[in-house]
């Protein structure tokens, strides 16, 4: 009996408890007088970096990293609705970014800082440790293989073949020919874009981040008779 040429795809999708969350802030103020305008956003800004440079430390902190932009001030000339330029008005921003590993760590620091002038959070992103993100995605491809088997026993099965033999094994598109299905990828999801706390609770926020998601895909060739 010649041999029958069987191609799948085989996937696998992991979800894991993150075990980092990346917050960015963003401090800014508008407003006629630029002195005034500068000088809250340096104050707020400095007040959120003072806290952050208390609570960091590459291995034991809450806080692994932070990093600050330099601030940006511009001026506008808004118009109305009516087609009229009004006064103008000042702008001063600035970035703020923190990695932290301690989560309650991160709902006291939002509770404290989103109660000041001009601070917002604009996001936090849940994610793994490099190593352990390694880690998870090796035992996903694994994982994808043994899917990508599976189904090729299945479809041989179908076929009344038994012995299938995997002849090429490749990324996602990368064995030509007409395998062209979508194709998942791994990667953090977001418990929430952004966390908005009323602020100026005694208890801190409950943050409640969702579970990392680690996918893979494989396409296998197999040959069955």
């Amino acid at each position: 009996m010649p041999e029958t040429t069987i191609t799948v795809r085989g996937a696998f999708d992991a979800f894991h408890p993150p075990e980092r969350a990346t917050v960015n802030l963003y401090v800014a103020h508008q407003g006629p007088h630029k002195a005034s305008v500068y000088g809250e956003t340096t104050s707020s800004a400095a007040r959120v970096t003072s806290i952050l440079g208390g609570i960091t430390h590459p291995e034991q902190g809450p806080v692994t990293w932070w990093s600050s932009d330099r601030l940006r001030t511009w001026p506008e000339k808004p118009w109305n609705q009516e087609g009229k330029q009004l006064p103008l008005v000042y702008h001063a921003a600035v970035g703020v970014e923190a990695k932290f590993r301690g989560f309650e760590a991160l709902a006291r620091f939002l509770d404290e800082v989103t109660v000041l002038p001009g601070v917002s959070v604009s996001g936090i992103a849940w994610t793994l440790t490099e190593v352990r993100k390694q880690e998870v995605t090796r035992q996903a491809r694994q994982q994808a293989v043994r899917d990508a088997t599976e189904r090729a026993a299945d479809y041989a099965s179908a076929l009344g073949l038994s012995a299938v033999t995997a002849i090429a094994v490749a990324d996602v598109g990368m064995l030509g020919g007409d395998v062209n299905y979508s194709a998942g990828s791994g990667g953090a999801t977001f418990a929430r874009a952004a966390a908005m706390p009323g602020g100026g609770g005694e208890s801190p926020l409950d943050l409640t981040p969702n579970d990392v998601a680690i996918s893979a895909s494989v396409d296998v060739r197999f040959t069955a008779t």
